[in-house]
């Protein structure tokens, strides 16, 4: 999906303007499958989250309260919409104007 829909110019455009990409990939990475249990209480793949750049997301640290992580928006898997490069930056869109 990363491949036909990031590099799309309103995809492209989007996430270079108001965005910092994290990725993690879970399947590799335990500490990381524990944070996406915690935050998305799912370990589907993918999982796309906005959340304010000013979150806490220090899932190591012994206080860390994922109930506190504001998600402005959350699609999950690669069917339907995110297939579509337009229907993911109108998705992108929204996290911002969910701020």
């Amino acid at each position: 999906m990363e491949v036909g829909t990031f590099v799309h110019s309103a995809v492209a455009e989007q996430l270079e303007n108001n965005f910092v990409e994290a990725r993690m990939h879970t399947d590799t990475h335990s500490e990381f499958s524990t944070f996406e249990k915690l935050l998305a209480k799912t370990v589907a793949q993918p999982v796309y989250i906005v959340v304010p750049a000013d979150s806490d997301l220090d899932f190591t640290s012994e206080g860390f309260d994922p109930s506190k992580v504001k998600i402005l928006a959350r699609q999950d898997g690669v069917g339907g919409s995110l297939l579509d490069p337009s229907d993911f930056a109108d998705f992108l869109k929204s996290s911002l104007a969910a701020k």
